[in-house]
């Protein structure tokens, strides 16, 4: 029966060391983000300090900002992101944060703790960056597929379905042992 529970305690904890380190190479990634904003307008400005905030807190926080009034470049790299997203073009301050969208910023207590939430979820699970999604889904495809699985959850479920299998294992084997020991 102790030989039994240490090779189950071994495979565990060999399953447990295999999958940490993976799921954090998948999430410890670089989070991008895409900050469209116009020069004159206030909720701009506020937003841009918190998002400099944002970037010394969070080191591997990648800011890509980009000045849509005076830059018909970014104007249009905002439609397209826009489009990537299936959402209108609503307004500006616009910030595309994995699978998500925020417009508009109120302060830093509001739209600011929304903001750094997803940005705190895209750090520790990953999540697609902007470039990404306008990569897999050009302008004129719109997206049928509206939830897409990160690849950290599914590594993360395959760890906890390999867990479950080892006590499963551990108590059938302790079961057909108990009634060996009892027909004894």
């Amino acid at each position: 029966m102790k030989k039994l529970t240490l090779k189950t305690f071994l495979l565990f904890i060999t399953a447990i060391i295999t999958f940490i380190p993976l799921s954090k190479t998948l999430a410890g990634q670089k989070t991008t983000i895409y900050f469209f904003w116009g020069q004159e307008c206030p909720h701009c400005a506020k937003e841009k300090i918190f998002l400099e905030k944002l970037g010394e807190k969070y080191p591997e926080l990648e800011i890509k900002s980009f000045e849509i009034y005076s830059n018909a470049l970014s104007l249009e790299l905002f439609r397209q992101t826009a489009q990537a997203y299936n959402i209108p073009v609503q307004g500006i301050p616009t910030t595309f944060i994995g699978e998500q969208v925020v417009t508009g910023f109120d302060n830093d207590e509001t739209t600011g703790r929304k903001i750094e939430n997803l940005i705190k979820k895209c750090i520790s699970f990953g999540c697609p960056s902007p470039e990404q999604i306008l990569k897999e889904q050009p302008a004129h495809q719109k997206s049928t597929d509206s939830q897409k699985t990160p690849l950290i959850t599914l590594v993360f479920i395959f760890g906890i379905i390999i867990i479950v299998l080892f006590f499963l294992a551990f108590f059938a084997s302790s079961y057909k042992n108990k009634n060996k020991e009892s027909s004894s």
